[in-house]
């Protein structure tokens, strides 16, 4: 029954097994929390770091900005409208984000267990319904899931800027989304995917969107676009690197 309560606290690690409650979280001084149990941020937060073994709960219409959260279970916004999440890097085997949540910036580390199959009705997919554009141009998302699944839906089309990397049998699926950026597949022979791209959905490269996350991500490598060689026999790729 016992849980530690947090509010407008800086400069302080937390290592604990209660439940740990975030009121909010607004100075700039730095907050690291390390809980064996479950997180739930009810406010505004910023320049705080979430270590737990439970869920981490976003149960709040406001931002939560520079921070990072890694569980090793769910991420969660299914009750509160108008969430942002600005910056903010997530290690997690599930995101399950609605109500109109928007997505600015930031990393997305997803990893789940799908072995051969990837099906998005799967209760351990990840899960993202918004009317909220997820990334822009100038505020890209970097996504890296591995051996997971990810559905992005929405009733109207939205766009959604950013760089995919799925390693082993991963799958994206989409349903009226306008995506820019880079896609990246390192998958199996025996992979299956019994999903399919939803109704809706666009897709146009962009190169700047790379070397915008170059800047935050230094394993995300720059590279030029794809140019024609002026002679007939031959085409040449010129990249600054060939790694991603």
């Amino acid at each position: 029954g016992y849980q530690v309560t947090i509010s407008n606290a800086g400069n302080a690690n937390v290592i604990t097994d209660k439940t740990i409650i975030v009121e909010s979280k607004t100075v700039s001084e730095p907050l690291i929390l390390y809980t064996t149990n479950r997180v739930t941020i009810s406010g505004p937060a910023t320049y705080i770091r979430v270590v737990s073994q439970g869920n981490i709960e976003l149960k709040t219409s406001s931002t939560i900005s520079n921070s990072t959260l890694i569980t090793p279970n769910s991420i969660i916004n299914t009750t509160h409208n108008n969430l942002t999440l600005k910056e903010v890097n997530v290690f997690a085997r599930r995101v399950n984000f609605t109500q109109t949540t928007t997505i600015s910036g930031g990393m997305y580390y997803l990893f789940g267990y799908v072995e051969s199959v990837c099906n998005s009705n799967d209760p351990d997919a990840s899960i993202v319904t918004t009317s909220a554009n997820i990334g822009t141009l100038e505020t890209p998302v970097l996504f890296i899931m591995v051996n997971s699944c990810l559905r992005v839906t929405n009733p109207t089309p939205i766009y959604f800027n950013g760089i995919f990397f799925a390693e082993g049998p991963t799958c994206i699926v989409y349903q009226n989304i306008r995506f820019t950026g880079i896609s990246i597949w390192n998958e199996p022979n025996n992979f299956e995917n019994v999903d399919q791209l939803g109704s809706g959905f666009y897709i146009q490269f962009n190169y700047g969107i790379i070397n915008t996350l170059n800047n935050k991500f230094w394993y995300v490598r720059r590279f030029e676009c794809i140019k024609d060689d002026p002679l007939p026999y031959a085409q040449a790729i010129l990249t600054y690197h060939s790694s991603y």
